[in-house]
Parts: C-alpha cells; structure tokens; sequence
C-alpha cells in the first residue's frame, strides 16, 4: 500500500466507525488480492430503489446508527474508497449511481482502458429481502445494458443490512445473479455471529464481515438449478485492531468444471445443410440431427464436456437466423440465443454478435461468403446448330465467292468460245443459271455430270471452287459435328452490372439484410423477399427469371443434391464476385459458463483438420447421391439421337415442304397453261 492510500484509509477512521472502517478495509484487500491489475473496475449502487428507507441522507445516518451492527458508508467515504482505488495505479474506475442522470466516469480518460470491466462492486443498501434483491437485478440490468457488460468479471456484492438471515439472502441474491449468468462473485455482509473466538497466538477474534458465495454444479444431478450459498472465508479483527481474512482462501475459486455429468445443452438450429441434416423424431419424441459438420462438431463438445444434446424445434413462420424488430429484440436463432431458450445455436451462423448486446459467439470455425447465385444460360435450340457453325458474314462471304466464282467461270468461257477449239465440254457452263447451278452442287459435294472441263483454263476455275468447297465443306461439317452433340450455351450473367442491366427479378431473404443492408438501397430496384430459400432456389433453378443472394456454402451442397440436370449440369450458377466474406461461429448467451471449453474444442478439432474432413466427405456424398440420376453414357463417345440431329431434320422438311410447294406450282402453271391454250 503507498504512502497516499495509507493517508486516505486514516482518514477512514474520522468519518466511519470501527465496522464501517474494516468493511472498507475488507474491500480494498480484496480489490488489491483478487481483481487484475490494469483491468476496469466498477462501482454501482442504487440507493432509489430501498422504499422502506428514508431517501434523506441525514435520516439514513440517524436510522442506520440506530441499527445494531449496521454497514453504514455515506457519500464520502465511498469517495475516499474510490479514491484510495484509484491512487493504488491498478485499476481504472467507473462509477454508476442511479441517481446520476448520466453515469459518469469517476476518474480521469487518460487513465481508462479500453478492454471490458474485469471486476465489478455492487452495493445493496435495502433493508427487506425483496428489496434487496430487486435493487440488485435493476443494477445488473442497468449494467447488462452496455455494450461493455462482461458476466464472466469478478463480482464483490456488499449488503448494508442485516435483519435478515444472512445466508438465506446470500442464496436469493446468488439465484437472481445467476439469471445473468453471473458465477463469480462473492458477497459481503455483516457476520451473524458476534461472539468472541478464540485462536492460538492471536488471542481474541472478533469477526466483522461474512463472504458467502456458491458453486453452481456442485451437485451434479441438478445442474445448477439448486443455489446453496457457502460461507467461504470471515473478515475478522484481532485485539490489535488489525483486520484480515480468517481462512485466507482464494475467494474466486475454479466453479466451473470440466465434466457436467450429462447436463442437457439446448440447441436452436432447423434442417440447413451441409451444417445440419436429415432431422427426425426418435422414440421419446425428441428432435434429432444425424448428420453435418456442426451436427459433428457439437457431438465433440458434448462429449469432452459430458454434456446431453437437447435439440429446440426450429424458430417458427421461418424465422431462421433472425431479424431485428426495432427494439432490441430479435427472432429466430438470434432471438432464442439472446433470451436464453437455448445455450447455443448452429447453422452456418454468420458472426454479428457485435450487434447483438445479450450474446456472444464461440471461436469461428468456417468462412463463408455471400454470392449472387443466378440461372445458369440456357443451351442453344439443336435446330440452329446449322446456321451457328459459320459467323453471318462468313456466310456472306462464301455467298459472294460463289456468286464471283460462278461469273468468272461464264467470263472465261465466253472468251474460251471465241477461239476456235476442238473440245465442246464447255456447253455447261455457257450461261450463268447453269454455272450457279454446277457450283451448287460441288457445294453440297453432289456428282457433276459436266466434270471436268476440257480445256485448262475452264478447268482451272473448276478445281478452284473445288478445293474451296472441300476446305470450307471439312470445316462446317467438323463444327457441325461438335454441336450435334453439345449445342453450346448462351450468354451467361457473369457480373453484378449485367445482372442488374439483364431485367430479372433478384430475390433476398430477410435475414440476409441484417448482414447487407446495402442490398434494399436504390441500386437494387427489382429486389422482393424470399419467404424461403427453397421457393426462390426452385424459381432461379427451372423458371430462369430470378437471381439470388444466399451463402455460398450452403449452396454448394445444395445445388450438387438437387440442382443439376439429367447430364450432370448445374441448375443454379454463380460467378466471380463476392458481395461479402462471412465468418461462421455459434452464438452463446453472454456469460456462459462453457464457452472457454467450448472454444478450446473447436480450435483442437480445426487444428485436427476435421472440419474440412468431414465437409469434403458431404459433398462427395451428395454428389454420388445426384449421379445415380445422370443420363450420360459411359465411355468416350456419345450416340447421336433424334434429339441431336434436330437441325438437320428441320432442314430436310423444309426441303420437301419447298419441293412440294414447287411441284404444285408447277401443276397449277401447267394447268393454267394448257387451259389456256385450248
């Protein structure tokens, strides 16, 4: 103890009497002894909330003298505490009075730390039982109300009265903590017994003040639900007025063991996978989960911890993951958490307990990202398989060679006939229809009856277009070939941009927002709600006309199981962008007493490679299970069916639906004709 806080606990002495002194004696020995140094302690009372006082600060010290063995600690020596706190170096301080309109910082900023309370005083001036421990809930909730509320800090709760027995108040007031999930946490009263006592070489006791705290799974069967409150040490004074713990006992022992011995631990989660799958009943009735990484991995926490799984039914009207109603307060998975129906939640939980104020969240174990998910491009009609093998202007292009080719054969023999010549196989080609019409036929690679010409140059031409042919012809029908069999897809939605410039609908569910409320700005004007995953997946999968926002994990699974077509296609597709990268962990409540062995858990079993393990596994599971539907053929070729030659039927009756036409033309002109030569 330095020079200045010895000075301020003298100071002690003039304004409190012998109790009131070693009580604050009492609480600067535990603060020095069991609260961490450099951590943010605390303080809060709430004299308000004692009706049975008077709330006069004069007529308080007049009552409270008149009570034997009262606790009596006005405004100033609270100060002088605080103060005494405070210029020990070791800890920050905060101050929180109900009667502040804002709770104030006791000391200066430069002095605070930014990490969560490590330690928390709460001061109870009520006299009734009932008082008492509603005085303490309301400071818990007031204090449960920050976003810097750690249940897990050391607790010290200091009773001011004492007309009640002591240890039946220490039981009520450690039920109401534990609502909170607070464990640590020891409280002082003024000793029952004031008897003198009798100790080898120290002579005359006289104790002062009782600790009274409880261990909550000290009964194995009951699973904290009993609270029995143990007296665990007693502040005593000598005969030299020296005050100091009887039994010297660590007064935050270890209170939360390894081995629960099969304490039920609630779980809210609905059928997700790969996470969560194949839910059913088993006889007693109760819910179950056979498979699934989280399923696994929850099945190891409640074995190293020897704990039963208690599955909850899945949040009702859909309400999933949850959503935020305005108030605070939460629905689905997040609601439960927070509320402490359940004391834990799966389901590829995306981290947002730093929204969250009632709950924390475990190591994460995956990541995941968010993705646009869209219908994947149609493959091309097998009928335009023909006019897709060349561009347009390619087609124009051997248009306007042969109708070139054709005229320069005509040029060639006209000026041939000019000359004198033995060879008349040039009759063929004396007229432009007949020369369109010859290299028509090498064209479709039909016999020539008028092959070949006599003379070189004729000849020369005809070889030409030939060769021509024969190249262009190799080609068309090496191309057509491939899209008999594949016919191609068309242009698929490769970006956020052509998404929102293609016109379709895009579809988020609710609880999505929560985590990208960017997606109900103006860009998004075409965005509706998705009531469940399965009514848009099924929309964007055989309709086409709607793109989705969901977890890129889930989907993987989800589209190998169910998504895919007779040859092994996807249904569902996606491209490169993420919107976001979320990590996956388990929402607790604030304050639960496993979390540290939970996390220990999870981190053994990532480091093992599990995890990974385990989704690899379901994946490849789900993929063998959606082949036994493929319809490919094994081996490396594929017959060719009526669904592949589609496109050359569709040209070969059209063909004869034209000669048809033309013959009845023919037979109507004759007609006409010969009717009108008569």
């Amino acid at each position: 103890m330095n020079v200045l806080s010895a000075v301020i606990l003298c100071c002690l002495v003039c304004v409190s009497d012998e109790v009131n002194r070693h009580s604050l004696r009492c609480l600067h020995d535990i603060a020095e002894r069991h609260f961490q140094s450099g951590s943010n302690l605390v303080v809060s009372d709430n004299a308000e909330a004692c009706v049975s006082l008077p709330t006069s600060r004069e007529s308080l010290r007049t009552l409270r003298k008149d009570v034997e063995n009262s606790i009596y600690l006005d405004k100033e020596s609270w100060d002088l505490v605080l103060a005494d706190l405070y210029m020990s170096g070791k800890l920050s301080l905060f101050l929180v009075r109900a009667n502040d309109r804002n709770n104030v910082k006791y000391i200066m900023e430069n002095k605070l730390t930014e990490s969560k309370p490590g330690s928390y005083i709460l001061v109870a001036e009520c006299v009734q039982i009932e008082e008492v421990v509603e005085d303490i809930r309301q400071q818990i909730a007031r204090l449960k109300a920050g976003r810097d509320w750690n249940p897990r800090a050391r607790f010290v709760v200091l009773l001011m009265q004492t007309d009640s027995d002591q240890k039946t108040l220490a039981e009520h007031i450690l039920s109401e903590l534990w609502k909170f999930k607070v464990a640590n946490v020891v409280i002082l009263t003024h000793a029952a017994d004031v008897r003198l006592e009798e100790a080898d070489n120290v002579g005359e006791l006289l104790p002062v003040l009782d600790v009274y705290t409880w261990f909550p799974y000290q009964t194995p069967s009951r699973c904290g639900e009993i609270i029995n409150a143990v007296l665990l040490d007693r502040w005593v004074i000598n005969n030299r007025s020296i005050g100091y713990f009887l039994y010297n006992v660590s007064l935050y022992p270890q209170k939360i063991p390894k081995d629960f011995h099969g304490c039920p631990l609630r779980v809210s989660g609905f059928q997700f996978p790969p996470v969560m799958m194949e839910k059913k009943l088993n006889d007693d009735g109760k819910i179950e989960y056979e498979q699934g990484t989280e399923v696994r991995l929850l099945e190891q926490m409640a074995r190293r911890t020897n704990m039963s799984i208690l599955y909850r039914p899945p949040p009702p009207d859909n309400g999933f993951w949850g959503e935020e109603l305005g108030n605070g307060s939460w629905t689905g998975l997040s609601g439960e958490v927070a509320t402490g129906y359940s004391d834990i939640a799966l389901d590829n939980f995306w981290y947002k307990c730093h929204i969250i104020n009632d709950i924390e969240c475990l190591v994460p174990h995956l990541m995941d990202s968010a993705r646009w998910f869209v219908p994947c491009a149609n493959p091309y009609p097998r009928w335009t398989s023909i006019t897709r093998v060349f561009k347009a202007y390619l087609w124009l292009g051997l248009l306007v060679a042969y109708i070139i080719v054709a005229l320069l054969m005509w040029l060639v023999v006209m000026i041939r006939n000019t000359f004198p010549s033995p060879y008349t196989n040039n009759e063929a080609y004396t007229d432009v229809a007949k020369c369109l019409l010859n290299f028509w036929a090498v064209i479709l690679a039909c016999s020539n009856p008028n092959f070949p010409p006599q003379d070189i140059s004729t000849r020369f031409v005809f070889l030409t277009w030939a060769v021509y042919c024969l190249a262009v012809n190799t080609v068309y029908q090496t191309f057509l070939t491939s899209y008999l069999v594949d016919s191609g897809l068309q242009s698929q939605i490769s970006s956020e941009e052509e998404l929102l410039h293609s016109g379709i609908e895009y579809g988020v569910h609710k609880s999505i927002l929560a985590h990208l409320p960017h997606l109900t700005s103006k860009r998004y004007p075409r965005r509706i709600d998705c009531t469940t995953f399965e009514e848009c997946q099924n929309r964007t999968a055989f309709k086409g006309d709607l793109a989705f926002v969901f977890s890129a994990l889930n989907m993987a699974y989800v589209a190998a199981k169910r998504y895919t077509d007779g040859n092994g296609k996807p249904l569902i597709c996606l491209f490169d962008e993420i919107i976001a990268n979320q990590i996956i962990s388990m929402p607790v409540p604030k304050g639960l007493p496993m979390l540290d062995e939970f996390n220990r858990i999870i981190q053994h079993t990532i480091e093992a490679g599990l995890l990974e393990q385990w989704l690899k596994n379901i994946k490849y599971t789900a993929t063998l299970t959606s082949a036994r539907d493929f319809r490919l053929s094994t081996g490396e070729y594929n017959k060719l069916t009526l669904e592949h030659l589609q496109s050359p039927f569709y040209f070969l009756f059209l063909g004869y639906a034209l000669s048809a036409i033309t013959f009845i033309g023919e037979l109507i002109f004759r007609w006409k004709c010969t009717r009108h030569c008569i």
